[in-house]
Parts: C-alpha cells; sequence; structure tokens
C-alpha cells in the first residue's frame, strides 16, 4: 500500500511540475519589408547555442506571424530566417534567408518580435547592351 501512495504522489508531483522540458514560450509579431506588410511568406527560428529543442516554422500571413506554445519553443536565443516569393521568386534578400544574421532572445511566456527587414544594396551591376554584347555599365 506504501508502495501505491508513494508512486501516486509521485505522479501527481511529476503532472504539477511537468516533463522535464525547459521554459516553454512563443512569439507573435510583424513582418513589413521595404516599409510594407509581407504578404505571404514564413518564418523559421532555429535555436542557438544552449537553446534546448527543434526550433519552429510559422507562415507569414498579412504581414502577421505567431508560433504557438504548442510549437514546443523554449527560452532563449534563436537564428532567424525569413523568406517570401512573389511569382515563384524570392524577394527577401539572402541576408534574412540562407545567409541571415537576424537573431533573436526569447523569454518564458509570450513574447512580440516585429521584423522590419530593408531592401539592402543591389548585389549585382545592371548589365546593359552594347555593340559587343552585354556589358557591365563601367565599361
Amino acid at each position: 500500500m506504501q508502495a501505491f501512495q508513494a508512486s501516486a504522489c509521485a505522479i501527481v508531483i511529476g503532472l504539477i511540475t511537468g516533463c522535464g522540458g525547459g521554459a516553454s514560450c512563443w512569439v507573435e509579431g510583424q513582418v513589413t519589408f521595404g516599409g510594407k506588410p509581407v504578404q505571404e511568406g514564413e518564418i523559421v527560428l532555429r535555436p542557438l547555442g544552449g537553446t534546448p529543442g527543434s526550433g519552429a516554422p510559422a507562415k507569414i500571413t498579412g504581414g502577421k506571424y505567431e508560433i504557438a506554445e504548442a510549437a514546443g519553443l523554449q527560452a532563449g536565443k534563436y537564428l532567424v530566417l525569413i523568406t517570401a516569393a512573389n511569382r515563384g521568386i524570392q524577394y527577401i534578400p539572402d541576408k534574412y534567408n540562407i545567409a541571415s544574421s537576424l537573431e533573436v532572445e526569447l523569454d518564458v511566456g509570450a513574447n512580440n518580435q516585429d521584423f522590419s527587414l530593408d531592401r539592402g544594396e543591389v548585389t549585382r551591376a545592371p548589365v546593359m547592351r552594347g555593340e559587343q554584347g552585354l556589358v557591365p555599365p563601367s565599361q
């Protein structure tokens, strides 16, 4: 009987305190590009350093996103990747996705994190048609 009571007590304590996971959190916010809301896209948070878990993705709709508590995010530091395409062509610069250095620190509970993305610089020179075919404008 005492073994049963001890087991029951351990189960109740486990239910009250939770199962070994870290402190959960969730996040919502807005994403703008060039001052305008990103109408459709995706945001992904990937844990950095000692932050536990596997991260989480979310859809961006009408400039807003939400990653609910059920996604399993834990308080800590995350790398942020943001993508959006227009007619199948990615228009968000690489510095916000495949070459992202955006980071965010999430606290326990609710977090609000907005991202205002700038257009950045043109990464390649425009090409003009010359007598010898297509040439950069400096020639």
